[in-house]
Parts: C-alpha cells; sequence; structure tokens
C-alpha cells in the first residue's frame, strides 16, 4: 500500500513520498514481475482534483491536470473518476503492475466514483496520459 496519483509532489516534496511514478518505476516494475498488485491510497489528492484549493501543497497544477480534466469532461466523468479509471487501466501498459485504488467513503462520492468501473482507457489513452508526465519530467517540472 502506498500513496499514487496521476499526480505527482513537487520536485522538492518528493523525497518525503516513499512512492511516486517517476521515482520508483523500478518499484512498479517488480510489482509487474511478481503479479503483486499495488493499493493506493490518497490516489484523490485529498479532493483536489474537483476543487483545487484542496489540492495538498504538496503538488501542483501542470499540464497533466488539464489533459486528465480534458478526457474527463470528454468521457463524461469527474476528474476524480477519470483518475481511478486511468490507475485502474495502467496494468495495460508494460511495466505497471495491477492498482487498486482506495477512495472516499462518502456515499456521493462513492457512487461517482463507481463510474470509474465502468470505464477502461485504451493504450492510446494511457500512453497520451503517460507522455504528459514525461514531458514534464523532461522539461523539469515534477
Amino acid at each position: 500500500q502506498q500513496k499514487f496519483s496521476y499526480l505527482t509532489p513537487k520536485f522538492g516534496c518528493a523525497p518525503k513520498y516513499t512512492f511516486n511514478e517517476h521515482v520508483n518505476r523500478e518499484r512498479l516494475r517488480f510489482l509487474k514481475e511478481k503479479d503483486i498488485p499495488l493499493v493506493a491510497y490518497s490516489c484523490l489528492c485529498k479532493g483536489g482534483y474537483e476543487n483545487v484549493s484542496r489540492l495538498p501543497n504538496d503538488y501542483e497544477l501542470s499540464g497533466r491536470y488539464q489533459a486528465i480534466k480534458d478526457m474527463a469532461k470528454e468521457k463524461g466523468l469527474s476528474v476524480s473518476a477519470m483518475v481511478l479509471s486511468y490507475l485502474m487501466s495502467l496494468s495495460k501498459l508494460e511495466n505497471y503492475p495491477q492498482i487498486i485504488p482506495l477512495f472516499s467513503s462518502s456515499e456521493k462520492h462513492v457512487l461517482e466514483n463507481l463510474r470509474s468501473t465502468q470505464l477502461e482507457l485504451d493504450i492510446e489513452e494511457l500512453q497520451f496520459l503517460n507522455s504528459i508526465i514525461d514531458d514534464e519530467q523532461r522539461l523539469g517540472f515534477q
């Protein structure tokens, strides 16, 4: 069980996180090879996807937030449900284990977030969302 989300912490904050997608791709590969799922907590950044004022200070908005928000709108989902769908679909890509996201227990949020299970992103959509992460990393955004 590790903290894991589509958004990643700011560069200076990353060391306090034991797991994020940029720093620990080896761990993702290891989990995939051993067929061990990753149980992801705090994957919705404390409600920050829906209300950016709630986004923890150690995260920053970037092109990846806009990309996931745009895709959510296109698919008719909330941004949070889109993030959950992204996480649950990642195992289609090489070197990603099955990801089991943990999320809110409030009735309102559970019902909306369960919609994410009705959508599986295809490989092209996953690669597009990951390409934004890779581009930002190359440009020095974290």
